[in-house]
């Protein structure tokens, strides 16, 4: 069974010519406008700005053990991955891939949505899930270290909207440390296979 990802309507967040690529199942990390990222977007998830024209990965991972989990049995959420991306191309913007695994679902859901910087700061994103999907905020602390932070409203949803069985946030589910992972075993989170080929390939450093 393939791994569920929210759908629904066209959303500001998505211009045409990516919907057409196959790419909606992404966050588009936005400073001054929803398709182009910032200096500052770039430095928190790559932990510099970006050159031109460079294709960059970075990927953050937390996975629970059976010895965690049953030491909290409030939390659902058995393994959260965010891998951004930027591919070569002139003007490509930052595209991150969000992966939640649940506890007695066998795939897990990856959800799609918008980021930009939180009053222009450089240590938190604030995204938003398209389709009124709820939201998230990506934190970094001052060993920075790297948060994902679901909000209060975040609403998993299926192919069509509806909640996945099983696939819902649980009372110990609100803040997550994720660790750097190398962005070639992230590569299969991300819908578009052109950059999926790359980053196993050849995959560029963060």
């Amino acid at each position: 069974m393939a791994s569920v990802r929210k759908r629904g309507h066209a959303s500001t967040f998505f211009p045409t010519w990516l919907r057409c690529a196959g790419v909606t199942g992404a966050l588009l990390v936005a400073a001054a406008s929803p398709a182009v990222a910032g200096e500052g977007d770039e430095t928190f998830l790559f932990g510099a700005p970006l050159a031109p024209g460079k294709l960059a990965a970075a990927c953050f991972e937390r996975r629970y053990d059976d010895a965690h989990l049953k030491a909290h049995p409030r939390q659902n959420v058995t393994a959260v991955t965010v891998l951004a991306t930027r591919d070569e191309w002139q003007d490509a913007p930052v595209i991150v891939d969000l992966s939640l695994s649940f506890r007695k679902v066998s795939e897990p859901v990856r959800l799609s949505g918008g980021c930009t910087a939180v009053d222009g700061k450089v240590d938190r994103l604030a995204c938003a899930i398209e389709c009124d999907g709820g939201s998230f905020t990506l934190e970094r602390d001052a060993n920075g270290r790297l948060f994902f932070v679901p909000g209060h409203d975040l609403h998993v949803c299926g192919e069509e909207g509806e909640a996945a069985p099983g696939a819902r946030l649980g009372a110990d589910d609100d803040r997550f440390r994720l660790e750097p992972v190398p962005a070639k075993g992230c590569a299969g989170i991300t819908p578009g296979d052109d950059m999926r080929f790359k980053l196993t390939r050849s995959p560029p450093a963060p």
